[in-house]
């Protein structure tokens, strides 16, 4: 099952991620503040993450720089409010899968980053799974036979 965290301190965003992904085979789970995104990363691992720049207590890209640096694979989206290119620009340097304006006027757009998301991290994911057959080859060659 994918599991995907929100997180946004905003009530009326996470409602609509509840409406949106209602009914899908989604493990959704929801935070409104940097410190519970925090907790869940740490408990849990996530197929697509999709965080608010501003947080009550946090800044969301400082909270996704440390989370990549955890798991660089970590597919992730910013939601901001207040866009600005600059941040564009900042936000792809650190590696971050995309960013996306609220209030979300298209909801497609919305549905779209999200599947672009989940469709790299399966891509990341199938990679990781055949370097690791591969290295386990490797290794199983390299032993010496009695």
């Amino acid at each position: 099952m994918l599991r995907i965290l929100v997180v946004d301190d905003d009530p009326y965003t996470l409602k609509l991620f509840e409406r949106l992904f209602r009914g899908k085979p989604i493990d959704l789970q929801l935070a409104s503040t940097g410190s519970e995104a925090r907790r869940l990363f740490r408990e849990k691992d996530f197929n697509l993450i999709l965080m608010d720049q501003r947080l009550p207590d946090e800044q969301g890209l400082n909270i996704l720089q440390d989370m990549l640096k955890d798991r660089p694979g970590q597919v992730a989206i910013l939601m901001t409010g207040y866009p600005d290119e600059s941040n564009f620009v900042r936000v792809v340097r650190e590696g971050l899968f995309d960013y996306l304006t609220k209030p979300f006027k298209n909801l497609e757009i919305l549905e779209a980053a999200v599947e672009k998301g989940l469709a790299l991290d399966r891509a990341y994911r199938e990679t990781k799974r055949l370097r690791d057959t591969l290295n386990k080859r490797q290794e199983t060659s390299q032993e010496p036979s009695d």
